[in-house]
């Protein structure tokens, strides 16, 4: 959903990519769009892009340029729920964020992360710290040039620090995720039939 701030139409270019940085192949309000595709929203007026939500699960994500003022929100969900997820800033050194994890209770975290360097690829360092600050483990997560990927944090392979323990089945704590590019980031928690975003803080 993007809305218009301004008093002049805006010419709205969207960029579409999948996991690997190439141009993602998608329905968009029932036409077929591979890449890209050029808009025009009235001054003061709000538009809606859809997905039908058909064919094989893919990741990817979307870049909004605009010569007006916009303002957006993507809608995210399924079976599991809805949330609406605001725009993920660029963060030159990486992000901080709140996660947990409860299997008892259907709960998780997941990780989406993108690079915006669109020449170089990057080896992102995950740190998953205790809620006291405490390093419990670690993992890496490569990203090819404007590369994508969405994990839970069951799904990451991660290496415990020695002398500690990792429980993923009842976790609450932090993950800081540190990268050599410019990177954008966003962090969902996942309950039965609810999605939530958690806070994203760039790091120092």
């Amino acid at each position: 959903m993007l809305l218009n701030l301004t008093g002049t139409s805006a010419n709205v270019r969207l960029l579409l990519k999948d996991g690997s940085g190439q141009p993602l192949e998608i329905d968009l309000n029932g036409e077929p769009v591979v890449g890209q595709t050029d808009v025009i929203i009235p001054a003061g007026s709000v538009r809606v892009f859809q997905t039908d939500g058909l064919g094989d699960l893919v990741d990817g994500w979307v870049t909004v340029c605009s010569d007006q003022a916009l303002a957006g929100v993507i809608l995210f969900g399924g079976s599991a729920g809805v949330a609406g997820v605001g725009a993920s800033a660029s963060i030159p050194r990486g992000f901080i964020a709140p996660v947990e994890s409860d299997s008892s209770a259907a709960l998780d975290t997941g990780i989406a992360v993108v690079n915006l360097d669109s020449d170089e690829a990057v080896t992102l360092t995950l740190r998953l710290c205790a809620a006291d600050g405490t390093l419990l483990a670690t993992a890496e997560l490569e990203l090819d040039p404007m590369g994508h990927d969405a994990q839970f944090l069951s799904q990451l392979q991660w290496q415990v620090v020695k002398g500690q323990e990792l429980d993923l089945s009842k976790f609450n704590g932090l993950i800081k995720v540190q990268s050599t590019t410019t990177i954008a980031g966003t962090v969902i928690q996942t309950r039965t039939g609810t999605f939530a975003t958690q806070p994203v803080v760039p790091a120092l």
